[in-house]
């Protein structure tokens, strides 16, 4: 969803160039978001704005889902298929296949490692990339497969998302954004080890821990969020 704003940005090089929102709500039923009163401000955005249903990416997943969208990729082209990426098979040496998510080795049958993927597994510009090279700057904030190591740069700040290590300190581009601006930062509802250990065995979650945890993060975001804007535009 991209709003724009009547409030010119504070760039020095175009004054006069809106701001844009790009907001995500990553598996919102519309019905839920845009009809809920207790969102008026959703629901005044679309009696003004024209809306429809997308097709999404195959697979409909959210890891290829959201590289898609700020690559304009598909995941046969960015290589993002799935939460975690097959690698080398320790048996036979075969692999990893670029854009291939497989359990088995194709060669021997053996059980493959898996890593989770990270932002330096994709191929292609992001959105912000791009706009970086026009001396444009952004803001990334709590998007999935934004983190790796190191963080990779643009022209802006950026706050790492979904597969985040909850026990890693570099979230935050640039490293000094987060002893700035940023502490007491909630990275997201479940780490990258409680994610891993979900693909791994299969675990459940208790819902109603997840759905306490998500109000918290939720609220502790938009804190922060608000923050950066204002702080740095």
């Amino acid at each position: 969803m991209a709003i724009r704003a009547k409030r010119p940005l504070r760039f020095n090089y175009a004054p006069d160039l809106p701001r844009v929102l790009l907001l995500g709500l990553d598996g919102a039923p519309p019905e839920i978001v845009f009809d809920n009163p207790d969102l008026p401000n959703l629901q005044r955005l679309l009696q003004r704005a024209s809306y429809g249903p997308l097709t999404t990416v195959f697979p409909p997943v959210t890891a290829p889902a959201w590289v898609s969208m700020y690559t304009g990729k598909s995941p046969s082209n960015h290589g993002i298929v799935e939460f975690s990426i097959p690698q080398r098979c320790t048996q036979c040496g075969y692999g990893p296949e670029f854009g291939k998510h497989y359990n088995l080795c194709p060669r021997c049958g053996a059980k493959v490692p898996k890593k989770l993927v990270s932002a330096r597994d994709i191929r292609g510009k992001r959105l912000w990339d791009i706009l970086g090279q026009h001396n444009i700057s952004s803001g990334v904030m709590n998007v999935p497969v934004t983190w790796s190591n190191p963080l990779l740069p643009l022209k802006g700040w950026l706050i790492s998302g979904m597969l985040t290590p909850t026990n890693r300190a570099d979230y935050a581009y640039p490293s000094q954004l987060k002893a700035e601006a940023l502490q007491g930062y909630l990275i997201d509802v479940l780490g990258q080890e409680r994610i891993g250990k979900l693909i791994n065995t299969n675990q459940p979650l208790d819902k109603e821990i997840v759905y306490q945890a998500a109000l918290r993060v939720t609220h502790n975001r938009a804190r922060y969020l608000k923050k950066l804007i204002r702080n740095y535009p």
